[in-house]
């Protein structure tokens, strides 16, 4: 666990299960859902109910530690806060997420805030398409 996690987890009680979610999510190189996560732990043989992995994840974004990164039409996808953010491309066949590793908007972003006065803290970018696996079983 970085010490970015442990600075904001120092005033919580420690929790096993909540250090495995964060576990999960540090090991995980894409968003992962909470579904995801209760069935890595079950197959660590964690036994904890799905609707305590939703507490944890709550309880993580309230901290400041998870963000809810992408939502399709099934689930939400979460991932640690990263310094920064990221954008991604989004399969619509399979739903693999690749990470973007450039962000377009930062001029963008510059430009928009001076115009308007408006102090932007964050904004979110997908692009949805077809990844080359799935284009080449067309």
């Amino acid at each position: 666990m970085d010490e970015i996690v442990k600075n904001k987890l120092k005033n919580c009680r420690k929790s096993k299960n909540r250090d495995c979610v964060i576990e999960i999510l540090e090991s995980a190189s894409s968003p992962i859902s909470v579904e995801d996560i209760f069935y890595i732990l079950k197959k660590k043989n964690k036994k904890l109910a799905l609707s305590t992995v939703y507490r944890i994840i709550e309880k993580l974004i309230y901290l400041g530690i998870v963000q809810e990164s992408i939502k399709d039409d099934e689930r939400a996808m979460y991932e640690l806060v990263q310094n920064g953010h990221r954008h991604y491309l989004i399969c619509t066949k399979c739903k693999k997420v690749v990470p973007v590793d450039v962000c377009p908007f930062s001029d963008v972003e510059n430009h928009i805030s001076k115009e308007s006065g408006f102090k932007i803290t964050g904004h979110k970018f997908e692009i949805y398409g077809e990844c080359p696996k799935c284009r080449a079983n067309n």
